[in-house]
């Protein structure tokens, strides 16, 4: 496969498109593999391009972001500071810029390639590592070190004396002496790995709301148009979801389609509720999180990761039961994400 690629490059960096750069492809993310509105529909997420020549540079910036996005899935461009060893899943990551997102590249006896993606994103006790790995049938545990941590960029210098094969989320790269010493990439789904950890996006802020303001503040009027916004989000039309089941239990919503997202540290799960649930839901306790603390949290199990993820509203012990909920997998017949309305 390499060597058709080498040839068509052979003629210069034109015979190469434009790189795609993060979010211009989309597949199935660790912990946010692609579903819609179903019973344990799982998040989708735009996938790691990495090389972006913009946006973050260093130290702790990642994660941070206020701007509110036009629409959803506007990635955040992250320049990430990738340690030179191999974390695995759950590590810490302290000293790692938040929401960017590492590969390490893994060779096997028969040189087939795979790699290691992982992001540093904000848990419940701090930030940690988590992502995923892609392999091919042979690739072995063995890094290359010789493989930048993130795409390189189309053209940039590498020294390389053998032909070198970089394999990313959204580019396969490749770097020899007759290409002349410089890296040629290439975004073809066919060629690239299209297996990453979730791209931070800007947040989609709800309209007409307060960002700072907190959730036990919205009141009747608010916690309605937040609501709405959160229905329309989610893909319920006119406000009336599908039920998974006929009736509710007792004091609860938990007859509805639902999402989830896994983490290493935990697994939650977000009802597609009619409007008036969400309401009554939003009434239930005195959450002092903020507006942007539970958009952020909504929009990362919805798709992508937004911000610090769940970890401020999750943190919180006021926001109990506020919109997401713990989540335990009990199977297609006997898990439920069960919602308090009072």
């Amino acid at each position: 496969m390499k060597y058709l690629f080498l040839g068509l490059l052979a003629v210069g960096a034109s015979a190469c498109g434009p790189r795609v750069s993060v979010g211009d492809l989309a597949g199935d993310a660790l912990h946010g593999t692609a579903g819609s509105s179903g019973v344990g529909g799982t998040a989708s997420a735009p996938q790691a391009g990495g090389g972006v020549s913009s946006g973050n540079t260093g130290g702790d910036t990642g994660g941070t972001n206020t701007e509110c996005a036009e629409m959803l899935n506007q990635p955040v461009a992250i320049q990430a500071n990738c340690p030179d060893a191999m974390p695995t899943q759950g590590d810490s990551c302290a000293d790692a810029v938040e929401n960017g997102i590492c590969v390490w590249q893994l060779r096997g006896a028969s040189d087939s390639h795979g790699y290691r993606a992982m992001g540093c994103y904000r848990g419940l006790q701090g930030k940690v590592w988590w992502g995923e790995d892609y392999t091919s049938p042979g690739t072995g545990s063995a890094e290359d070190v010789e493989c930048p941590k993130q795409a390189p960029q189309l053209g940039a210098a590498c020294t390389s004396q053998n032909v070198k094969t970089c394999i990313y989320p959204t580019a396969y790269c490749e770097c020899g002496p007759n290409l002349p010493n410089q890296w040629l990439c290439t975004g073809s789904e066919s060629l690239a790995g299209n297996v990453s950890p979730p791209v931070e996006q800007k947040r989609l802020c709800a309209p007409n709301l307060n960002e700072s303001d907190l959730v036990k503040d919205l009141g009747a009027k608010q916690g309605a148009l937040w609501c709405t916004w959160y229905a329309s989000i989610s893909g319920i039309l006119d406000g009336n979801p599908v039920e998974s089941s006929h009736k509710d239990s007792p004091g609860v919503a938990d007859s509805y389609n639902y999402r989830t997202l896994s983490t290493p540290e935990m697994t939650v799960c977000m009802a597609d509720l009619p409007i008036s649930m969400c309401e009554q839901n939003l009434l239930t306790q005195a959450c002092t999180a903020t507006v942007a603390e539970l958009d952020d949290c909504v929009e990362s199990i919805r798709g992508g990761w937004v911000g610090h993820g769940c970890a401020p509203l999750l943190n919180n012990p006021t926001c109990s039961g506020v919109i997401v909920q713990p989540f335990t997998d009990k199977g297609p017949q006997g898990s439920k994400c069960s919602v308090p309305l009072k």
